[in-house]
């Protein structure tokens, strides 16, 4: 099923998933998503990427898929490896306190550690994110046919 026009009250794919944003509103919504889901947050990553790449114009879809870089079952062994670096970064050592637990009341209880630890990491993987992201969209769209451009456009190769 292709795509279809807009104004004619029919679906335009693409559109909706903004295929054709600019590569950097593309890479930066991942990037921004892959960020975020390193936080603690959980239940709020979807809603934090979606107002974070409204306010800063990036792609809003990209942006989600960002957020399931970290799914539910890899969460327990990326914020305890986040919460060591944290403790790491603040001068505390290297060691689990007694009852490790990533529930709600021990996230909160130690919110500062895994702050630091989360936002290390996840800067660091959004960073690699968006270069390559980029890198490949920018490839990409090099090797599309140059006369797709002007179909998007309505407008009839030359």
């Amino acid at each position: 099923m292709e795509p279809r026009e807009a104004g004619s009250g029919k679906l335009n794919l693409r559109k909706i998933l903004h295929i054709d944003d600019e590569p950097h509103k593309i890479a930066g919504g991942l990037a921004l998503g892959v960020f975020i889901s390193f936080s603690p947050f959980y239940g709020a990553h979807m809603v934090l990427a979606i107002v974070l790449a409204f306010l800063f114009r990036l792609n809003k879809v990209a942006a989600i898929a960002g957020t399931w870089v970290v799914l539910p079952w890899f969460a327990p062994f990326v914020l305890s490896f986040a919460y060591l670096l944290g403790r790491f970064l603040m001068g505390e050592g290297i060691g689990f306190p007694q009852a490790l637990c990533l529930e709600r009341e021990w996230i909160l209880q130690n919110l500062l550690p895994l702050w630091w630890g989360c936002t290390v990491v996840g800067v660091g993987a959004a960073g690699s994110t968006y270069l390559v992201a980029r890198r490949a969209l920018e490839r990409w769209r090099r090797t599309r046919p140059q006369g797709d451009h002007l179909a998007r456009e309505g407008q009839e190769p030359a």
